[in-house]
């Protein structure tokens, strides 16, 4: 059910080259490295070692899904090859083929190389094929997990930088609509300070003609004075949120 699900996920989501289905062998018995070789090679592409810094070399030239490792190689054990593997290839699975004698050595190395499976000599050519197998699956869903994980993470970023242009857009809109009000109101303002401008000019007219005091002239022209600032001031607010929208 889970490899059900996990695969209808990547294709849903198009996540490939997920599984390069190649196998590293590595055994410094070339008779052992020769069985295990013939063992996997209708599955898999093989890639043979005979030692430890070999496999790490030829691991640093092709990409790889699962290594099989015997323990006991006289330059690096396989636990110990499986740990520096971890350090760079942390993907990978590893399976180690160990005697009954190299138990508690190989106990206490579990956590530090993160083995996938160990088999016990001597082993079955179907033993190493079915644990291979589900060391391949496990890489696989590893894999898999870890590509959508980034793809969903990548995707929350768009939806975010999205939601951020769509909260700018928004505010745009409010101060538009904002300036569109001002404006509208600036413009209904400027309209009844005009036709009261008219109805106090005509009263300054009459003002001036007649004999009133002069305190009563001032405080006309005054007023008079100030209307018209302040009518200016609305025409170029008005002339202002119109260029802005």
């Amino acid at each position: 059910m889970v490899d059900d699900a996990i695969r209808e996920m990547v294709e849903r989501y198009g996540v490939a080259d997920l599984l390069h289905h190649t196998v590293l062998i590595v055994d410094d018995d070339a008779p052992n490295l020769a069985v295990l070789e013939a063992v996997l090679e209708s599955e898999y592409r093989i890639l043979p070692a005979g030692s430890g810094p070999e496999a790490l070399e030829l691991l640093a030239e092709a990409p790889v899904d699962v290594i099989v490792t015997d323990q006991r190689m006289p330059e690096m054990t396989g636990v110990e090859l499986l740990e520096r593997v971890r350090a760079t290839h942390a993907d990978v699975a590893g399976v180690v083929l160990t005697g009954f004698t190299d138990s508690p050595a190989i106990m206490s190395a579990i956590n530090r190389a993160q083995v996938f499976r160990f088999l016990t000599k001597p082993w079955e050519a179907v033993e190493v094929q079915s644990a291979v197998e589900q060391a391949t699956r496990h890489v696989y869903q590893r894999r898999a997990i870890t590509a959508l994980v980034g793809q969903l993470a990548a995707r929350n970023d768009d939806l975010a930088a999205a939601l951020h242009n769509l909260e700018s857009a928004q505010q745009q809109v409010l101060h538009l609509e904002r300036l569109g009000t001002m404006g509208r109101l600036a413009s209904g303002v400027t309209h009844d300070l005009r036709n009261f401008l008219m109805g106090l000019s005509m009263l300054e007219e009459e003002v001036q003609a007649t004999e009133a005091s002069q305190e009563l002239r001032e405080t006309v022209s005054v007023g008079l004075a100030g209307i018209r600032n302040l009518m200016s001031t609305l025409e170029t607010m008005t002339l202002i949120v119109g260029r802005d929208r």
